[in-house]
């Protein structure tokens, strides 16, 4: 008996959905539904991501992480923020540590043509692989985030700030929405990691 005579050739086993958003090549649309977590992250050798919430540049602060063991060049600053992937059609966490996308998003929020991103969608495509991956950020004119979307964020509870003790942000009990950010922020010295994209009050977001 041949292996076919069990699976048909090319038959692959479906993945499920993920709760992680990943940047396909391609578009990827999403709608942001939270305030970005900004910070910095590691990788440790256990291969787990270690994150730092708006700390300064850790390559000058020794006592913040132990350069000696991983090494500048394996930190990163990332956002991470709760969004609606339209591709997956599902609340996932997207992670960013591109500057460009960084920048782009940044821009658009602080515009006073765009403003906030929960009011409207963004695409970013992505071109090429490795060295030469290039991506591009673009905003969809405004519009009410679909009722699928509402739906989806009001039974799908996300806590993001897990991300900051290794734990699942998914994994909430008797939680019906995402837990709301504090008012009031800490100040830190470096500008670059105190990056907030969005507005202070939670009456803003769309829905």
């Amino acid at each position: 008996m041949s292996n076919n005579d069990f699976l048909d050739s090319g038959y692959e086993v479906p993945k499920g959905p993920s709760n992680y958003a990943k940047l396909e090549v391609g578009e990827n649309k999403f709608r942001i539904l939270s305030k970005a977590l900004v910070g910095w992250e590691y990788f440790n050798n256990d291969q787990k991501p270690v994150r730092i919430e708006g700390a300064p540049q850790p390559h000058v602060d020794k006592k913040l992480i132990k350069l000696d063991k991983y090494g500048k060049q394996d930190l990163k600053h990332f956002w991470a923020m709760i969004v609606w992937n339209y591709n997956a059609k599902s609340i996932q966490i997207l992670t960013i540590t591109q500057s460009s996308i960084q920048n782009r998003i940044k821009e658009l929020a602080q515009s006073s043509d765009w403003g906030s991103p929960y009011k409207y969608d963004i695409t970013i495509t992505k071109k090429g692989s490795g060295k030469e991956t290039e991506y591009t950020v673009t905003p969809s004119p405004h519009k009410e985030l679909p009722d699928e979307a509402k739906e989806a964020y009001k039974s799908k509870p996300c806590n993001i700030r897990a991300l900051l003790n290794g734990t699942d942000p998914f994994a909430i009990n008797g939680v019906s929405t995402p837990a709301p950010e504090p008012k009031v922020q800490p100040k830190v010295e470096e500008p670059r990691a105190s990056v907030s994209i969005m507005p202070e009050d939670e009456s803003d977001l769309p829905f």
